[in-house]
């Protein structure tokens, strides 16, 4: 015999309100919709549930009947609902990503959209470090996952290249450096050769940091400054430079994540055929993990579309 939940629900219902207008208003439903439901479950059960009484509705025998066997079939429905709720939150794994602080703004929020729109059964913890620090804590076991710009795989780890970066030189736009930059075909920004920025005051990046690599790089390919200095973060040296203090460097992939407060522009520079990776890093234990792969596979496309 059909008894489906919405029959239940609505004949639970009207039994408690004891009356078909305050139980439509009470499910939202017009008056015409819950008799029509009623009477089409009295015909299935063969014989009246509700008899009125004037604006009342009272239960036949069957009709209690019917409401025992209703009140039971809704709480063995909310019964599953919560242990199915449990069962989802205890098969639920925390997951530990590391990755540098400016990363979090462009592809964390994306990223956690994506994990509630595919119900991965993940909780994401989010952890900054600097660049040669996440590699550290990733041997360590405390991340199983790090996003990082890296000059090569490392074999001690299993990765996946998602998209090579440039280092970009940051100038005012009125710095005679400026008339150096020459168009590259296939690269986005104009190209400024490092000796082009001799003679200027550069703000780099703390040692500890990955794009510090870059910049010492440019002082072996004939970058001849009038003074470093060192700034820990690249939203600060990109601030100095556009106040004219100086010019500062960043990644490619970070552009989007910085906001100047003049006017700057941005030029390639550096070995272009050197140029590192934006790299996912996990523990070669957990290759093949469908979770982590699934993952991966959010992050390819979110850096892809944003980056």
């Amino acid at each position: 015999m059909p008894f489906n939940l919405k029959q239940c629900h609505y004949l639970v219902t009207l039994a408690d309100c004891n009356s078909f207008h305050q139980a439509a208003r009470t499910l939202f439903i017009t008056q015409p919709t819950l008799s029509i439901a009623m009477k089409k479950l009295e015909q299935e059960m063969g014989q009246p549930l509700f008899q009125k009484q004037g604006r009342k509705a009272q239960l036949t025998p069957a009709g209690r009947l019917a409401l025992s066997y209703a009140r039971k079939m809704l709480q063995l429905d909310r019964e599953l609902a919560r242990e199915l709720k449990a069962l989802r939150q205890n098969s639920q794994r925390d997951l530990h990503i590391g990755t540098y602080l400016l990363f979090s703004t462009l592809l964390m929020p994306p990223l956690l959209a994506a994990i509630h729109k595919s119900h991965l059964p993940v909780d994401l913890k989010l952890h900054h470090r600097h660049g040669f620090e996440l590699k550290d804590a990733l041997r360590r076991g405390e991340f199983d996952l790090i996003l990082c710009i890296q000059d090569k795989p490392d074999p001690e780890f299993s990765c996946v290249r998602l998209k090579q970066e440039t280092l970009l030189a940051i100038l005012l736009p009125d710095n005679p450096c400026c008339q150096q930059a020459r168009p590259l075909e296939g690269l986005s920004w104009p190209y400024l050769p490092p000796a082009a920025l001799s003679g200027e005051t550069l703000f780099l990046q703390s040692p500890i940091q990955q794009i510090r690599h870059q910049e010492d790089r440019l002082l072996e390919q004939g970058l001849k400054p009038a003074a470093c200095k060192e700034i820990a973060s690249i939203e600060t040296a990109l601030g100095l430079a556009a106040e004219g203090l100086g010019i500062s460097f960043t990644m490619s992939c970070y552009v989007k994540a910085l906001h100047p407060a003049h006017p700057v522009r941005y030029f390639a520079t550096g070995n272009l055929q050197e140029a590192p990776w934006l790299t996912l890093y996990y523990r070669k234990e957990l290759e093949g993990d469908p979770v982590l792969e699934t993952l991966i596979h959010l992050l390819r496309e979110i850096v892809q579309n944003i980056l």
